[in-house]
């Protein structure tokens, strides 16, 4: 390509004769002139992000998948060495953030919230572990999150006073109702169990009132179980898994789950094969529940074209309220639709014909997911990168997705939001990404995939705008930031580009693997190194846009 190109622009939107080639540019590989650039994995050079923002990429995308050019030890190894100096820095501030991030159902997974949070406990200082036990109930909001807590931190010490009293905190954090739930719910995860927690914490079982019975059943078992449910309504809910456990006759046994909201994981094993029970369960089933269960719910006959539960199900899915009070997260949703229409489970012998108005909902709820907000009405690039190691780095979650399939289900959400939106696919050059509105995720992600070779060249789709004469807003792209191949990088392009169109453009690189590099500078009015999978993406981009920040 010339670098003496000429153009016709000007900031009318109407093109002249502008020279641009003033601006020096650099080959990838070599560092560009008078800027703080590091070698990627790749061999070109990046931008290092600051070790906050690291800290955010692994609270919300992990590490436990690596990439193309580091595996998931070695990613661990540099994530854990980031928190590290973030504690040491400011333990305050990460639990802040990291409270921040969970609490808002930013991350498709808790695990490294509960992760960061341990760390905070065994090595902030005073002030950093006792604003860590503070935020506790807030990131470990159930009994499963506490157990992974727990085992976090017995890896890096040992039981404490300390660590007793975050416990009893969180122990007492909740209401009666909902500790009961917790019990009932959770009995043991991560080879702990109740007893062992509320025993090596100090909650003594023989407090007074309904705690004290709580934690006494927990610990010791009711010694008697009688006919009629308890008379605190508190624990009736525990009187009822233990009347389940002895139950014979099927409409008792429906009863017990409908009339005091049993959960799966207090039905009995051999009651999980029967259709009346799933039915009985959907019927204060939460959604992340329902959405985990799918299914097995088909499998069982309890979700058909023509059920009841079905059209439920489709309206709870559509709910954008609901969404957010439950926390549910878009990967979530596409991993869920990725197993459903597949009709066989990854693992076990189930199988089930999917239902089409379940995919159809999965389809809408994925984009319902994300934080909701207007569109920009600005005319925004948005390019998907699909070079090879964009296919080889995976994305959190329980079936294999790669970050340019993920990449391309978070490009469709642009079609949807923004009306002026244009999506292109790159490697080393750009290529045509017919994504449209009325396609499906599955359908945007095959095609993504289909693309997916080559090289990495991220100022690409910048000097795709500038020769197709294309005057742009905003330019969004969607990568792992491992850029190296071709002549100048892209906030060179990016300088170029500015010039030819006359006016400032926004450059958003929304990151879709942990890694410590972007292909932009420090955050600014123009530049943003923002998380792919955050829930509330739009939020931030949208804001980024429109000069909010």
């Amino acid at each position: 390509m010339s670098l003496t190109k000429t153009l016709t622009v000007n900031a009318s939107r109407t093109w002249k004769s502008v020279r641009v080639s003033r601006i020096r540019l650099t080959p990838q590989t070599q560092p560009s002139v008078g800027r703080d650039q590091v070698k990627n994995d790749a061999g070109g050079y990046s931008f290092q992000v600051d070790k906050w923002t690291m800290l955010d990429r692994f609270l919300i995308l992990g590490t436990e998948n690596g990439t193309y050019y580091a595996n998931n030890v070695d990613l661990t190894k540099q994530a854990f060495t980031n928190v590290l100096a973030c504690i040491g820095e400011d333990g305050k501030r990460v639990v802040a953030r990291t409270l921040e991030i969970s609490r808002g159902g930013r991350a498709p997974k808790n695990d490294y919230a509960l992760f960061v949070l341990a760390l905070v406990f065994t090595t902030g200082d005073m002030n950093a572990r006792q604003a860590a036990k503070v935020a506790l109930p807030g990131v470990a909001r159930t009994l499963a999150h506490l157990y992974q807590f727990v085992t976090f931190v017995t890896s890096y010490r040992g039981w404490g006073r300390a660590l007793r009293s975050a416990l009893d905190t969180w122990f007492y954090s909740f209401g009666h109702t909902e500790l009961a739930y917790q019990f009932v719910k959770y009995r043991q995860r991560e080879g702990w169990t109740v007893r062992d927690l509320l025993r090596l914490s100090h909650s003594k079982a023989q407090v007074p009132g309904i705690r004290g019975n709580l934690f006494h059943w927990a610990t010791k078992g009711w010694e008697d179980v009688g006919a009629l449910p308890h008379a605190t309504p508190a624990l009736q809910q525990i009187w009822a898994y233990e009347r389940l456990k002895r139950e014979t006759d099927p409409t008792a046994q429906v009863n017990l789950i409908t009339s005091y909201r049993l959960p799966r994981e207090a039905v009995p094993t051999k009651l999980l094969q029967e259709t009346r029970i799933w039915q009985a369960l959907l019927a204060d089933m939460p959604l992340t529940a329902r959405i985990r269960s799918l299914a097995t719910l088909t499998a069982r006959g309890v979700l058909t074209p023509t059920s009841l539960e079905t059209r439920e199900t489709v309206a709870a899915l559509l709910d954008t309220e609901k969404l957010r009070r439950a926390r549910v997260h878009p990967l979530s949703i596409l991993f869920a639709l990725r197993t459903y229409e597949t009709g066989q489970g990854v693992l076990g012998s189930l199988k089930w014909t999917p239902v089409p108005q379940i995919i159809t909902s999965l389809n809408d709820a994925f984009h319902s997911a994300f934080t909701t907000v207007e569109g920009t009405g600005k005319r925004i690039l948005v390019a998907v990168d699909v070079s090879g190691s964009m296919q080889t780095a995976r994305t959190v979650g329980p079936t294999p997705l790669s970050a340019c399939e993920a990449a391309g289900a978070l490009a469709l959400t642009f079609l949807h939001s923004e009306p002026q939106a244009q999506i292109v696919a790159f490697d080393t050059a750009v290529k045509t990404l017919p994504l449209h509105t009325r396609m499906s995720l599955r359908e945007a992600t095959l095609l993504v995939k289909t693309l997916s070779h080559g090289g990495t060249d991220c100022s690409a789709p910048i000097q795709w705008a500038l020769n197709s004469k294309l005057d742009f807003d905003a330019i969004i792209i969607l990568t792992d930031s491992q850029t190296w191949y071709g002549d100048g990088h892209p906030v060179e392009w990016l300088e170029r580009y500015e010039k030819a169109v006359g006016h400032p453009v926004k450059l958003a690189s929304v990151a879709m693997a942990t890694n410590q590099f972007s292909i932009v500078g420090k955050d600014s009015a123009n530049y943003l190194t923002a998380v792919g999978f955050d829930a509330q993406i739009p939020t931030i981009l949208n804001g980024f846009i429109a000069g909010e920040f």
